[in-house]
């Protein structure tokens, strides 16, 4: 009996045993698992500075420098688009200025090629009329019409539209307004003026002291200076002036020589 109580107290501090073994071994593993988490947690928990190590200074200047060179460079490349882009507006108006100028020199130049090419052809055809009218030259008809008014230098000569007996120093030929007159002979324009008596008068040099006067005159195709060939056109009839209202349009002619009045149908077939 004593030894059955014996054995049962022997089997009882057995299992007490292995319970309190198991008990250190499963508080032995919690804590463990609970150092793990919490040591999981902290990781989590730290900043990015503590994950990062800390740049050295010479590491901290070296970015500095190459962030200052990447701002210089973006600057410079910055400045150089500005640059471009400002000069090109500029480039593009000089280039166009240039273009501009230039065109306007050649048609400038061209114009004074075509002047002095027809200044040079007037010259040659001048040159090739022979003004040298003389005592035997025989001139042709300015223009056909009836004589209203004869040259007379000697007697009186009525005049209709002035009422009046004169002295005249011309011939007074009619003809319908816009009738084209030509030169009576070859010479050169020396004088284009206005006259109240005479309207529109040209006056050319025949040669040796030679003149013709032609009066009364509208839409001249001569100028002053020109050589004219006999049977050229130089103008056309006009309305008449006050001094010739009732002798209707004509054409004024006159001929002097050596600045006197000479009658010009001496001179006319």
């Amino acid at each position: 009996m004593m030894k059955n109580g014996r054995t049962m107290r022997i089997v009882l501090n057995g299992a007490l045993l292995l319970a309190i073994v198991a008990l250190g071994v499963t508080v032995y593993r919690a804590g463990t698992r609970e150092e793990g988490m919490l040591d999981q947690a902290q990781l989590e928990e730290m900043t990015q500075e503590e994950l990062i190590p800390e740049a050295t200074p010479e590491e901290e200047n070296q970015e500095t420098e190459e962030e200052n060179d990447d701002e210089v460079q973006e600057s410079t490349v910055d400045a150089g688009a500005s640059d471009v882009e400002a000069e090109l507006p500029s480039e593009t108006a000089a280039v166009d200025g240039d273009a501009e100028e230039t065109q306007e020199t050649v048609q400038n130049e061209a114009a004074a090629e075509m002047v002095e090419m027809q200044a040079q052809e007037e010259a040659a055809a001048s040159t090739a009329v022979d003004v040298n009218f003389t005592e035997d030259s025989l001139m042709e008809w300015p223009l056909s019409g009836e004589l209203v008014l004869d040259y007379n230098m000697e007697n009186t000569v009525y005049f209709p539209t002035l009422d009046q007996y004169r002295l005249n120093s011309a011939i007074a030929v009619k003809s319908d307004v816009g009738a084209p007159v030509v030169a009576a002979a070859n010479g050169t324009i020396t004088s284009i003026t206005e006259s109240a008596q005479t309207g529109l008068t040209v006056t050319m040099d025949l040669g040796n002291g030679y003149e013709a006067i032609y009066g009364q005159l509208k839409d001249l195709t001569a100028y002053e200076g020109e050589t004219l060939a006999q049977g050229t056109v130089l103008g056309y009839v006009n309305e008449p002036t006050k001094y010739y209202s009732v002798e209707g349009s004509n054409l004024y002619f006159a001929m002097k020589q050596d600045g006197n009045a000479i009658d010009p149908i001496t001179y006319l077939p």
